[in-house]
């Protein structure tokens, strides 16, 4: 999304009272993490990286986290999720527009990584006005641990 458009982005979407849009804590990180439908072995320090070098916001409730997002390079989104129990709430377009109109106001764009086959969040990236400008593969490499012991 363009800065110029996520400028125009309202976040003045009526916030619950008790409810709160920040930073990550680190300890929330791990809990958004267990939540995390495509970990693995390695996520968590890929969260804890991107946590620590990058943008992320979380919306609370009384300090709960209940909907988040984590910003990879260059500035795309990445983990946007909300905890099933709080799902069709808005609580995702809370924090997808506060997270684009903060990038926007430092002048920089927004992009999302979406893993394919993910429509709840292709149609809420669609409806916050991204648009699909390209796609992304990507690959894992794993060692052969019978080969690595025989060496």
């Amino acid at each position: 999304m363009p800065r110029e458009k996520a400028l125009s982005l309202d976040t003045s979407l009526s916030i619950p009272e008790n409810f709160s849009v920040k930073p990550l804590s680190n300890k929330d990180l791990e809990f958004a993490h267990s939540l995390y439908p495509y970990r693995d072995e390695v996520t968590l320090q890929f969260f804890q990286m991107l946590h620590k070098f990058n943008k992320n916001l979380g919306l609370y409730k009384s300090d709960n986290l209940l909907s988040w997002c984590l910003l990879h390079q260059p500035n795309s989104f990445t983990a946007l999720q909300t905890h099933d129990t709080f799902q069709r709430k808005g609580f995702g377009t809370i924090v997808l527009r506060n997270l684009a109109k903060s990038l926007a106001t430092e002048g920089k764009d927004s992009f999302a990584i979406i893993v394919d086959g993910n429509e709840k969040s292709s149609q809420l990236f669609t409806k916050e006005g991204f648009d699909c400008i390209d796609e992304v593969y990507n690959i894992k490499i794993e060692p052969k641990i019978d080969k690595i012991k025989k060496k």
